[in-house]
């Protein structure tokens, strides 16, 4: 347990893997900056005052099976390419439950992302697979500003707002597969998408 300042900062370093840590109350629970190559695996981190996990500039970084919660952000990333976010339970965080900022390349898999302030997640990082995630009770389920993503079997319930939103200047992302209940309103889409609902 961290009492303040950062859990585990990482900088310029490779091939690790950080697993079991139990990180509580600081400005960042996972800070990585120019670092390649690092699994973080099964640590639960809560309660930060900026991000449970801030990625900066870094590239093939796997999250798996971690639990984020009552953060400011839960997993904040600029910049960064090939990251893999699989099996995560990310809940209650303030702003944003995800938020991919530039970068390419990236794979959002398998995560529970539920009762986010704001949005679920918020992708502006083109060529992103998004798949097999359960978005629930979030504000906005998945909100995106960003090109050629793939967005299948998906679960948006309950959202508040809007299960799935476009903004203007998204343009060939391609949605099919997903499931929509119970959402304010299913989906909106203000840029050149393409859309195949299921309900």
């Amino acid at each position: 347990n961290c009492i303040n300042g950062w859990g585990i900062y990482i900088d310029s370093s490779y091939n690790h893997l950080i697993k079991d840590n139990h990180i509580d109350n600081v400005i960042d629970g996972i800070y990585v900056e120019n670092s390649n190559t690092n699994d973080f695996v099964d640590n639960v981190i809560s309660n930060c005052t900026s991000s449970g996990i801030n990625i900066k500039s870094s590239h093939h970084i796997t999250l798996y099976k971690n639990l984020i919660e009552n953060n400011i952000y839960g997993v904040y990333i600029t910049t960064s390419y090939s990251m893999n976010i699989s099996y995560n339970t990310i809940i209650g965080n303030e702003i944003r439950g995800i938020g991919f900022y530039q970068g390419e390349g990236n794979t959002i898999n398998y995560n529970t992302i539920r009762n986010n302030d704001n949005q679920g997640v918020f992708l502006s990082s083109p060529n992103t697979d998004v798949f097999g995630n359960s978005f629930e009770y979030n504000k906005i389920g998945i909100k995106i500003d960003t090109s050629n993503c793939d967005l299948y079997n998906n679960w948006f319930n309950y959202s508040t707002m809007l299960g799935a939103h476009t903004l203007q200047g998204s343009y060939s992302n391609t949605f099919y597969r997903n499931r929509f209940n119970r959402n304010h309103i299913n989906a909106q889409n203000e840029g050149n998408n393409k859309w195949y609902l299921s309900s």
